[in-house]
């Protein structure tokens, strides 16, 4: 088993906000002295099931939840310990917002286990905290932490679409870009708000759940720290609700706007034909190739005719400014 591949990062937590980097052989060692640590693991790596049930003594049902592919924000109470699965935005380069990724937490009160299957920037923001000496001091406040950093990177990414939308707003109002390619962008707006507002309720519960749990190392400075937290993502919730009816204002406006262009269209269209539509049969009658066509041996008779097709144009343009229809 390569143990090391498995293990990304890994500490010692002393309790004051600091930690000494430990290697993937030394849990055991730590789980003896009753350390508290903290593991964070690479679900990718082959040998991760067997580390976590040979090295550090989780059931397999637990490691099934923590190793699965496909999963959505929710909670375990096992025993007294907590099984954590929460969704964050991914603020890799070149991601949208809607591209989340997963973090599963195994919370004991001497030891958190860590999994991700993509790379989460919230277990590094951990990790670079600890080493600045700032990090959790026990294992509610690294909860209180982990969760935190969820939402800064959540608050970032409500800020970007927030954005958007304004300037797409912004666009209409002033006419500056083609009705097409908005409604385009504000597709891709409610898209993202939608499948972000997917994984924040059932997230909103999972910190509910915590709020009301009867943990015994959970104490009431963390439960008040997630009882913001779940205003702030009640608060994300309302937002994207409002961005997703802003999208839908706009896009009923395009809609309107649209309609109203073809309308006039169709309009001026039934105008051409109102107007050569007795043209039309003034030609026929006069271009049909028998005997006794009025004219046909008067020089100026040609002139005659266009002059009177004339006539019958400028008559009906007047006739229609006159009853308003131009």
């Amino acid at each position: 088993m390569s143990e090391e591949n498995i293990l990304i990062c890994g500490y010692s937590l002393d309790g004051k906000g600091g930690g000494q980097r430990i290697s993937s052989s030394d849990p055991e060692a730590l789980e003896a002295a009753k350390q508290l640590y903290w593991v964070h693991l690479d679900g990718n790596q082959e040998d991760t099931y067997l580390y976590l049930l040979e090295k550090l003594k989780l059931d397999p049902l637990t490691i099934d939840a923590m190793l699965a592919k496909e999963t959505r924000p929710r909670i375990f109470f096992i025993n007294g310990d907590i099984l954590l699965i929460l969704k964050g935005v991914n603020p890799s380069p070149n991601t949208s917002p809607e591209d989340m990724v997963s973090i599963r937490i195994y919370i004991q009160d001497h030891r958190i286990i860590s999994v991700c299957l993509k790379k989460v920037f919230t277990a590094f923001d951990v990790e670079d905290a600890i080493q600045s000496g700032k990090g959790p001091a026990s294992v509610p406040d690294f909860l209180a932490q982990i969760i935190k950093q969820l939402f800064t990177y959540a608050q970032m990414a409500l800020d970007s679409i927030d954005a958007m939308m304004d300037q797409i707003e912004d666009e209409f109002a002033k006419n500056d870009t083609s009705d097409e390619s908005m409604f385009s962008e504000l597709s891709d707006v409610r898209s993202q708000a939608i499948i972000i507002k997917r994984y924040f309720t059932p997230q909103k519960e999972v910190i509910s759940q915590l709020i009301n749990s009867q943990i015994a190392w959970m104490d009431k400075k963390t439960k008040r720290i997630l009882q913001e937290r779940f205003e702030q993502i009640t608060r994300y919730i309302e937002d994207l609700d409002v961005i997703r009816e802003r999208s839908m204002i706009v896009m009923d406006e395009i809609r309107a706007r649209l309609a109203e262009k073809s309308n006039h269209n169709i309009y001026l269209f039934s105008l051409v034909a109102i107007v050569f539509l007795p043209l039309t049969f003034i030609t026929g009658l006069f271009g049909i190739n028998v005997g006794g066509i009025p004219g046909s041996e008067y020089p100026y008779a040609f002139l005659i005719f266009c002059l009177g097709i004339f006539g019958i144009v400028i008559g009906t343009i007047v006739l229609f400014k006159k009853i308003k229809w131009l």
